[in-house]
């Protein structure tokens, strides 16, 4: 790259990370109660191949923490929730991992 293609991409890199949110980077305590309170609970029931715990783990599905925490922060409908686990996880709508989660809500 040229000197002022790299200036130009360092400076805009900036700008970007400037322009998030000041508290985007908090850890937020009731997003970890409640994945905890999932884990707690309905850690051991199966989501298709996986348990909810393997879930959470690391790495395992980031699409199924965001869907869970959506759920609970309200940004999504439980009936919205059902339908994202069963096209991705290839499960029942009455699955007992769903069900755990749902009864999980505040």
């Amino acid at each position: 790259m040229s000197r002022p293609t790299c200036l130009f991409a360092a400076v805009a890199g900036l700008l970007s990370l400037g322009a998030c949110a000041p508290d985007a980077w908090k850890p937020n305590p009731n997003y970890n109660a409640f994945l905890n309170q999932v884990d707690r609970v309905c850690g051991m029931t199966r989501m298709g191949e996986l348990s909810v715990r393997d879930l959470l783990g690391a790495s395992q599905s980031a699409y199924f923490m965001d869907q869970t925490t959506r759920l609970d922060a309200g940004k999504i409908s439980d009936q919205a929730y059902v339908d994202s686990m069963v096209l991705t996880f290839d499960v029942s709508p009455n699955s007992p991992a769903i069900k755990c989660i749902l009864a999980q809500k505040k």
